[in-house]
């Protein structure tokens, strides 16, 4: 039985893709954002994390909640192999609607796979910022050493806040 746990995690993240993918009750990402509506439905996405709430420190099992809105979304999170080399999480955006998370299948604790499906999510909110066409930063304050050590503001956000969960599923459910 030990030697099947380490296949425990790879395939649940496998099934939860196969899951999100196949079922049809999601909603059509041109749906979520109809220009028309847009300003009424988004929330304003430019506040940072408040400092409290539920972290994933504090309850891992909000990565299952973070899924589920991805899924009412349309966001498509499947397993492989991420687009940035030795990354375990990728956001690919796609222009002019929501994009794909890709998980890299390896075993971890629960904590690292919700700050995991955190730090992408807040990636996907920075796209949404970005009118479905780019990945803007938020604004979120973050220092220039952190920026300055991941390359990129919009990754030293992902990075600063990736523990905020309750805060980033509030805004994902915020969305409509």
């Amino acid at each position: 039985m030990r030697r099947l746990l380490p296949l425990a995690l790879p395939l649940s993240v496998l099934l939860i893709g196969i899951f999100l993918s196949v079922t049809s009750d999601s909603l059509d990402p041109n749906q979520v954002f109809d220009q028309q509506d847009k300003q009424q439905k988004l929330p304003d996405l430019t506040l940072p994390p408040p400092g409290t709430g539920i972290t994933c420190d504090h309850d891992p099992a909000l990565d299952q909640a973070l899924l589920l809105e991805g899924h009412r979304l349309g966001i498509q999170v499947m397993s492989g192999m991420p687009a940035l080399e030795g990354k375990d999480a990728s956001y690919r955006a796609e222009p002019g609607r929501l994009g794909i998370i890709t998980l890299k299948p390896r075993q971890m604790s629960a904590e690292v796979r919700c700050k995991l499906l955190t730090h992408e999510f807040i990636h996907v909110l920075q796209h949404i910022h970005g009118d479905l066409q780019g990945v803007p930063p938020l604004g979120w304050s973050v220092s220039d050493e952190l920026i300055e050590r991941t390359g990129a503001r919009q990754e030293a956000e992902a990075y600063q806040y990736q523990n905020n969960a309750g805060y980033v599923l509030k805004l994902l459910r915020a969305l409509l």
